[in-house]
C-alpha cells in the first residue's frame, strides 16, 4: 500500500487483522459464493454501454462546437454573454 502512497493506521491495521481471524479456518470460494449469492439481487449495473456512444458524439460535436466558435464571438454580441435576456423584448 505504501507504494500506492498510503500508509496504514493502527485503524487499518485492526479491520485487517479481524478481517484475517474471521476468515481463518473458511473456504475462500464459500465464502464468496454466500456473498455473491447475497448481492445478486442488488441491481445497480447496465449503466456502462453508453460510454463509447457518448465518445463517437462528442468526437462528431466537436467540428460544430469548433465551426460555432469562429462563427460568433465576444465582441459580436456586445460579451454581455446573456443571451438576449436582457433585451426589451424578452
Amino acid at each position: 500500500m505504501t507504494a500506492a502512497g498510503y500508509e496504514f493506521t493502527d485503524e487499518d491495521n485492526k479491520k485487517v487483522e479481524d478481517f484475517i481471524e474471521e476468515m481463518a479456518g473458511q473456504d475462500f470460494y464459500a465464502v464468496m459464493e454466500a456473498g455473491l449469492e447475497k448481492t445478486k439481487n442488488m441491481g445497480g449495473g447496465g449503466g456502462g454501454g453508453g460510454g463509447a456512444a457518448a465518445a463517437d458524439g462528442a468526437a462528431d460535436a466537436a467540428p460544430a462546437a469548433e465551426a460555432k466558435k469562429k462563427s460568433s464571438s465576444s465582441s459580436d454580441d456586445g460579451g454581455g454573454g446573456g443571451a438576449g435576456m436582457f433585451d426589451e423584448d424578452y
